[in-house]
This record gives C-alpha cells, structure tokens and sequence, in this order.
C-alpha cells in the first residue's frame, strides 16, 4: 500500500515527529510503504532516510496527479509546524489523525507570523466566530478563549475519515458531526533501554544526590502546564523533604520558567532546567532519572500527552489532572488529581509518592505493565493499516460516484 503522509518529522522539533518515527518502522514492516512530504527541513530519521522516500511539499500535487499513492494521511495538530499541510488538505482530501481537538493557537499563530489578521479573521468567519476573531484581534479575550473557539470545523468536515487518539474525542467528534468516519487508535511508546552509567553521569553534571527525589515536568513549557501550581507546591514541600529536587525537561517558549515561581530560599538551586532535549534516547535517559512526573495540563487541548504515556512505558507514577481525555487509562495506572482543589490534592498526592517509594513502585508498575499491552506501536500499526485500507477503499468508492 502506496501512503503520502503529510506530518512533521526530526529535526522538526514535535511530539508528533517523535510518535510518528516510533511508529513507522512497525507501519513498513507489515507493508505500508510511504512517501512523507515535508516542508522545509528533511527528515534525519535513519530508518525513514534509509528505507522511505520524501519529497518537499512543493512537489506534492505532481506526485498526486500520477496516481502514486492509494492514501494521503495527514497528522495535524495544534502548531504552526502543521500549517503547510492546509494548502493541500482541501484539493486532496485523506484521513487526518487529529492529534489535537483545538487547533485555535496554530491557526493564529500563522496568520500573526504571515502579519495577515484578515485572513484569521475571514476563517473564523466561515465557522460562525466572527465576533470572537474581532475580540481576538483587538487583543483582548486571552488564551483561555482559544480553548473554547477550536478552529477544527473546516478540518473535521473536509476530512472523509479521522483518527483520535482517545475514545471520548471520538464520541464528541461522532456526536458533533453525525455519520463522520471516526476511529480510535491509542497513543503508543515503548521503553526505551538507558544506560545505567549514562544516568550516573546526567545525576552528577546536574548536581543531584544519589538519594536525591527527583520530581519532573516534560514538554515545552507554557503556562498550561501550570508551572505556577507546581511552584507554590514545592515550596510548601521542600521544606520538609529535603531531599526532593524539580527537573524542568523542554523548552521555555514562553518564558514562564524564568519568572519569579521558584525564587524562593532553598529552592531555586533545587530546580534544574534542561532546555529542549535533542535526541530520543537522550530525552528517556531524564525520563529514566525521574522518580515522579507531573504532567498537568489545562486547559486541554483535548490531546493524550506523548510525554506522560513515555512516562508510564518506563514505570514511572504520573500525576495528571482527572480528565475526560484519560478515560481510557486504568485508574491504577495514573495518580489523578481534581481540577477544582488541584493545589491541595498536588501537595497530597506528592507527598503521598514522596514518602512512600512503595507507591511510587506501585503505581509506576502499573502504567508500565498497561502501555506495553495496549500501547504498543506493533499493535498499533495493525490498527493503522486497517483503517488505511478501509479509508482508501472509502475514497475510491465516493470518487466513482
């Protein structure tokens, strides 16, 4: 089966760069044979350089118009590194994996780059939202706004056929847009193998005790990731536990970690900030180091973080927030907190894994043992290629009508 698959790839620095290079392997060995088609930058995956073709975008539609391909996939989510895939999307219709309900913040972020507010506004337009681009443009309404105004309605009903990545996004898609072709496919990871020296060496350069705790965040930081919360909770903790350190893994686009959260005495040297990790192996070797994850995010934008299910693939207890994205993960495999007494719940629940290394184990061993039977790329791609099969099948058909 022939696949043009429009997604970021390495060096485009995304998670969906990452959970695509995890899976493609498993994808060619059971017989996709893909063309990706890239923006600007190649990929530098050796497996995609060795065994894939890949064109740039700008090549696309000749490549189409000879019949090549039996499907074009598209991965689209909530960035602007997504946005070259919208000048095809429309004339060559394929299956989109939304890996982003709210698409809000890649949309205005291309417009505001492009120095082109009218063309935001002509978009929210042609979806009802007009008033909440005029807001919007003004300046005013915040972020918040973006989460309820998603900017997804152009892509959900020119698509023939989606996936999500969670089955309550499947339900809201299904129930939204009657008789739209939904299919659940879940997140995937595999644990990565670290070496054991390797880690020694991150602990030491870092400045991190042997028996130091380690709690950490991953992804790029934003405010979203609730920094701020996650500040005022160490500070009634380390106190105490002085032992505990915070590790900060991504990068800081927005500058929320060099605000004023952590200057508090004895706890600003305790904070470690790593900035964006290049490499995957790299990038598990801080997940290996970690004793606790937090992985709060809201608002949502209706994604299952790549980072936490990393996290839970190598055993460890993630504390995240009690959503209805996560209801198809065992209650025993995450350390969930309620959104309406998050700050209380934060210091319980981490002193609860702080003080209990059984827990800890417990919960971790959990997350491990679920992500490797259900979460696996190998079963995943089987899923992948049957609805490649049945969405091309789909698209012959409607286009001989």
């Amino acid at each position: 089966m022939k696949v043009a698959c429009f997604t970021p790839l390495q060096p485009v620095k995304s998670g969906i760069s990452d959970y695509n290079e995890d899976l493609i392997p498993h994808l060619a060995e059971i017989g996709v044979d893909f063309d990706f088609i890239y923006e600007d930058l190649p990929p530098d995956n050796e497996f995609i350089v060795r065994n894939c073709e890949f064109h740039k975008h700008s090549d696309f539609s000749s490549l189409a118009k000879s019949g090549k391909y039996d499907l074009v996939v598209y991965h689209i989510g909530n960035n602007i590194v997504h946005h070259y895939m919208y000048g095809y999307f429309f004339d060559y219709p394929g299956l989109t994996v939304l890996h982003d309900f709210v698409l809000h913040h890649s949309r205005l972020s291309h417009y505001v780059k492009s120095r082109d507010l009218s063309g935001y506004m002509q978009e929210m337009e042609a979806i009802g939202n007009y008033d909440i681009a005029r807001i919007v443009s003004s300046g005013m309404g915040g972020e918040f706004l973006y989460y309820n105004f998603p900017m997804n309605k152009r892509v959900i009903e020119s698509s023939p056929a989606l996936i999500v990545h969670n089955s309550y996004l499947k339900k809201v898609i299904e129930d939204g847009y009657p008789g739209k072709k939904v299919f659940h496919i879940p997140h995937n990871a595999t644990k990565r193998s670290v070496s054991k020296s390797e880690l020694k060496k991150l602990r030491a350069g870092m400045g991190i005790p042997d028996d130091g705790i380690v709690i950490a965040t991953f992804g790029f930081m934003n405010e979203a990731k609730k920094v701020n919360l996650i500040s005022m909770a160490l500070h009634q903790l380390m106190p105490k536990y002085r032992n505990i350190y915070y590790l900060i893994c991504g990068e800081d686009r927005e500058g929320v970690v060099r605000r004023d959260y952590f200057n508090y005495p004895g706890i600003l040297e305790k904070v470690k900030v790593s900035g964006y990790i290049e490499g995957m192996d790299r990038f598990v070797e801080y997940i290996e180091l970690s004793d606790i994850v937090i992985n709060l995010r809201f608002p949502s934008a209706g994604e299952t973080s790549g980072t936490m299910i990393r996290s839970m693939a190598h055993g460890k207890p993630v504390i995240t927030y009690d959503l209805p994205t996560l209801v198809d993960i065992p209650d025993d495999a995450l350390a969930r907190i309620s959104l309406t007494d998050d700050y209380r719940q934060l210091i319980g629940t981490l002193e609860d894994l702080i003080a209990h290394p059984e827990l800890r184990s417990e919960i971790g061993s959990n997350a491990a043992r679920y992500v490797e039977k259900e979460l696996n790329p190998g079963l995943n791609a089987r899923l992948y290629k049957s609805v490649f099969e049945a969405v091309a099948a789909l698209i012959a058909t409607e286009s001989r009508q």
